[in-house]
């Protein structure tokens, strides 16, 4: 039984804690939108985490702290005598669940969940079946009767257990679609297997006589590689003679291509002597001539010569400069510098014919010690040109002697040359001469034939082995052919009894089949239970209906005076009573199937707008049916009802706050 529960910041609550002990019935009255339905939809959020909101943090106070908590405390869980607490809410952006069993923690986080539903034998959606009646008009409170046909007769499926069937069906199906297709393919595999198949028997001869050929062969290839051995061994003493040849050969071109050169080198030295000997003669011719001509003119005397010309014309030159002042008529004085004698014009005159005269004489010795000088710078080229001379013909005598050196040792280089050519040639002759008269010729002809008889009998035997390969390969394959044959028919065969135990399955578990059968006896059980409780106030049959439609689909419907309604169709009052009756006979249904006991239920909005007729019926049923049923009783509504509910909580609004108190 629910014992209290306890609220902080959650949806429109900000610190509220409501005692159900001791009680078995409680009424919550309140106008619309004061928090009513907030206030009970703390139960199944504890438990199960589920509301009207998609995200936690919806759940948190608007203007609160931005955390929310709701405790709920249940006494003998499950009929034992044991105290069960549950903690459900957000803290620091992050939910949390915890639960307590005889103030020990039992279980948190995502195992809260799980272990509460193990251990009162409820999951969510048999929590809102029997023990949470939305009567409102949100179709998210009920999935019977406020539901499309398709969404009725799965909760009915769920109900009945029929639900593992289908999923059972679903897998079953699935299966037998896919062993059909695996029958298929298989049988596919198996007539392409059957058409790729070769005689195993015909293909081992086939093989049996290859290896004959490639034994043969390989008899004919040994044949083949003796005698090529004794061709390869003569082959080889022949090409050492060619080899020996060849080297002669080369040799005796080198020897001649040496030869030649040296008859060229020696050609060049004669020339280089002769013309060497020819400068020498001419080169001494000129020494003896310039010798000739330095001693004949006497350089020595010349220069004397010179010197003495150059003595005169200075003397000269200060006589004339001495005549020329004293014949200038800007002296100042009356006696001759010279002679100290009188100057008259008859001795100016004279010195004028005296400056002349000394002209003349200068011009003379002038010449005459140009020409003394033309001769000695000829004669000092010729001193100049006689000591290069002497050091050319020295050259050119150390130039012959190095030729006539050179000339000799080449000459000598020459007949050593000509001396080792002539053995050559002799050995060439010797060499050329037994390859003519030897089978040479015939050897490599014999060893072309048996290299072309060699290469054809491996190609043969490759073309053997390759064949030998292709069957050896072809053999195997098939053997595994064979063998995936008899495997790939034997699947088959597996298959096909596969095939037709899921097809009995399939045909079982279809909704036609054992599904059917339980919905019927759920369905028959749930129209007497419901059929029984609606009459209590009101004549008339509950009855469960199939739709047609693009799903399968069920619904329930009152057959009474008025004909078949179904639930849309109902008066207000109707719908009350006909929703009650439903839903207590399913909840019947499922705790004694599951053998569950259910701590309470909880009516959301059971008596808005209803007549007073309505209203006395419902409380004729919560008197006399509902108490039997459930062990507490918490019904929403605007008005209050203290001659049945033990305790009335009063709900209201303080701002943005919800606040519920006890009358």
């Amino acid at each position: 039984m629910l014992s209290s529960v306890t609220l902080t910041d959650f949806i429109s609550y900000e610190n509220t804690h409501i005692s159900f002990e001791g009680v078995k019935s409680v009424i919550v009255i309140g106008d619309n939108g004061t928090g009513k339905s907030s206030l009970l939809e703390a139960l199944p959020f504890a438990d199960y985490g589920i509301g009207r909101f998609q995200y936690l943090s919806e759940y948190a106070r608007l203007n609160g702290s931005g955390s929310f908590a709701v405790e709920v405390i249940r006494k003998d869980v499950p009929s034992t005598g044991d105290l069960l607490r549950v903690v459900r809410g957000m803290k620091d952006g992050s939910g949390y669940v915890k639960v307590w069993l005889n103030k020990e923690l039992v279980a948190k986080g995502t195992k809260a969940t799980a272990y509460l539903s193990e251990l009162t034998g409820l999951d969510a959606d048999a929590f809102m079946l029997t023990s949470f009646f939305g009567l409102g008009d949100d179709d998210k409170s009920d999935s019977l009767l406020k539901v499309l046909p398709s969404k009725c007769l799965e909760t009915l499926q769920k109900i009945a257990n029929v639900y593992i069937y289908t999923k059972f069906y679903k897998i079953a199906s699935d299966d037998l679609k896919t062993t059909k297709r695996t029958i298929g393919l298989l049988e596919k595999g198996i007539e392409v297997m059957c058409e790729a198949l070769e005689d195993i028997p015909s293909l081992r001869k086939s093989l049996e006589t290859a290896k004959l050929r490639e034994e043969s062969l390989v008899k004919v290839l040994g044949n083949l590689r003796t005698e090529r051995n004794k061709l390869m061994a003569e082959e080889e003493k022949y090409e050492a003679i060619v080899r020996e040849r060849d080297t002669i050969q080369e040799r005796r071109r080198q020897l001649r291509s040496t030869i030649e050169r040296m008859d060229k080198e020696l050609r060049n030295l004669e020339s280089d002597i002769e013309d060497s000997r020819g400068a020498l003669d001419e080169s001494i011719e000129e020494r003896e001539f310039l010798q000739n001509k330095i001693a004949q003119g006497d350089m020595n005397r010349l220069l004397k010569g010179v010197d003495s010309l150059s003595s005169g014309i200075s003397s000269k030159k200060t006589i004339k400069e001495l005549k020329s002042v004293a014949a200038s008529s800007d002296m100042d004085t009356t006696l001759c510098p010279l002679c100290e004698q009188p100057i008259t014009e008859h001795t100016i005159k004279g010195w004028h014919n005296a400056i002349a005269i000394l002209d003349n004489e200068l011009e003379k010795l002038l010449s005459k010690r140009q020409a003394k000088k033309k001769e000695l710078n000829s004669l000092q080229e010729s001193d100049k040109t006689l000591i290069v001379l002497k050091r050319d013909i020295k050259n050119l005598i150390e130039s012959v002697e190095n030729d006539k050196r050179k000339f000799s040792e080449i000459k000598n280089q020459k007949v050593t040359n000509v001396a080792v050519l002539n053995k050559a040639d002799t050995r060439y002759a010797i060499l050329c001469k037994k390859l003519s008269s030897s089978g040479y010729s015939k050897v490599s002809t014999d060893m072309e034939e048996v290299n072309e008889k060699s290469e054809e009998g491996q190609r043969r035997s490759g073309a053997v082995k390759q064949e030998i390969t292709t069957l050896q390969d072809s053999i195997a394959e098939n053997v595994k052919r064979y063998k995936k044959l008899k495997s790939s028919k034997q699947e088959l065969s597996e298959s096909k009894k596969a095939a037709k135990a899921l097809s009995l399955l399939v045909d079982a578990w279809s909704r036609y089949g054992i599904p059917l059968n339980l919905l019927k006896g759920l369905t028959a059980a749930i129209e007497d239970r419901a059929t029984a409780i609606y009459q209590e106030f009101d004549s008339g049959a509950i009855l469960v209906q199939d739709v047609e439609g693009n799903r399968p689909g069920v619904r329930f419907v009152l057959k009474d005076r008025k004909g078949t309604r179904s639930f849309s169709g109902l008066s207000l009052g109707e719908k009350v009573m006909f929703f009650i009756a439903v839903r207590v006979a399913v909840s019947q249904i499922i705790a004694s199937d599951r053998d569950v006991k259910i701590d309470y239920l909880v009516l959301d909005e059971g008596m808005g707008n209803l007549s007073p007729k309505n209203r006395d019926n419902l409380v004729v049923l919560i008197n006399k049916i509902l108490r039997k049923v459930f062990p507490q009783i918490i019904l929403t509504s605007h008005t209050e009802i203290p001659e049945i509910f033990d305790r009335t909580i009063q709900v209201e609004v303080d701002g943005d706050v919800s606040k519920a108190r006890v009358l």
